[in-house]
């Protein structure tokens, strides 16, 4: 298991990454609020294939390769491992962002999604690193 270290010798520090129990809870209540929404506008037929097709397209977002991994290895260069496969990908920072619970990683390549991370993703000391990180940015 990764911890986060800071290795002189190497210079970078790593981050690791579990499921967020704050995105899930989230998830959870707009998915209640617009079921709720739904079940006082439509008659229940139609309500239940709606609810059908909002699990689906939530547990679709849910099964999506997550960042499992993260490192900072030099000045903008970020190297991310993500949940469906074992490679290793390196990315250019353009820019982070904190707003207080959760941390956005913005990278240069088009292709690359931002990353958000919530502070229940990682051990609280991991989390200061990252907040001192973003704040020297």
């Amino acid at each position: 298991m990764f911890m986060a270290d800071q290795s002189e010798s190497q210079g970078f520090t790593r981050f690791t990454l579990k499921r967020s129990k704050i995105s899930i809870a989230f998830q959870l209540f707009i998915f209640a609020c617009i079921m709720l929404l739904l079940y006082l506008q439509l008659n229940l037929w139609l309500w239940l294939i709606s609810m059908l097709v909002t699990a689906g397209v939530g547990l679709w977002f849910i099964y999506q390769p997550q960042v499992t991994r993260f490192e900072h290895l030099e000045l903008d260069q970020w190297s991310l491992r993500f949940s469906d496969s074992a490679q290793i990908h390196r990315y250019q920072l353009l820019k982070m962002i904190d707003h207080s619970l959760y941390v956005v990683l913005y990278f240069q390549d088009k292709k690359a999604r931002p990353v958000v991370i919530l502070c229940d993703q990682m051990p609280r000391q991991q989390w200061k690193m990252l907040k001192g990180r973003v704040r020297l940015s």
